[in-house]
């Protein structure tokens, strides 16, 4: 018999010849069974309360309860009027302004100090063109902002801006 087995039989205060042989062999089982017998001894001397003790600790307990079920009803209202304000909210709130976008800044940026155009290739002209004042070259360059652009406009045959 293990001694698992034992203290399961002394818990269900039964008896027997193998019971009895392994308790005296194994000074841990004696010591559960000395246990189990001073617990007994309490419970025995306990004696019975008077019969007003229960009337007074259930008259107690029902007021208890009484009091405890007005206090669960709060959390109850207080979260149906969190409900009601919120879909009063939603059903009488003011129409939405379509925000106001704001106007572009455009400016004109002088080209650093010192930047000349260079022609990569020249081309030999056969003939020389009639002088007709030809638009300025435009250089835009787009930045990391939508509404900021930075324009250079540069004189084609001068090379300036």
């Amino acid at each position: 018999m293990t001694c698992e087995d034992c203290r399961a039989w002394l818990a269900l205060d039964e008896d027997s010849a193998e019971l009895a042989d392994h308790v005296k062999g194994c000074e841990e089982c004696r010591r559960f069974e000395a246990g189990l017998a001073a617990d007994r001894a309490v419970l025995a001397a306990m004696r019975e309360p008077p019969a007003d003790a229960y009337a007074a600790v259930r008259a107690r307990a029902l007021a208890e309860a009484r009091r405890g079920r007005t206090r669960r009803v709060w959390p109850w209202v207080a979260a149906a009027a969190c409900v009601l304000a919120a879909v009063a909210g939603v059903v009488f709130r003011a129409p939405l302004r379509e925000p106001v976008r704001p106007e572009p800044v455009l400016f004109a940026v002088n080209p650093p100090v010192g930047w000349n155009v260079v022609p990569v290739a020249k081309r030999r002209a056969r003939r020389k063109a009639p002088a007709v004042l030809s638009e300025p070259l435009r250089i835009e360059i787009q930045t990391a902002d939508p509404n900021v652009v930075v324009i250079w406009l540069v004189d084609r045959e001068k090379g300036t801006s």
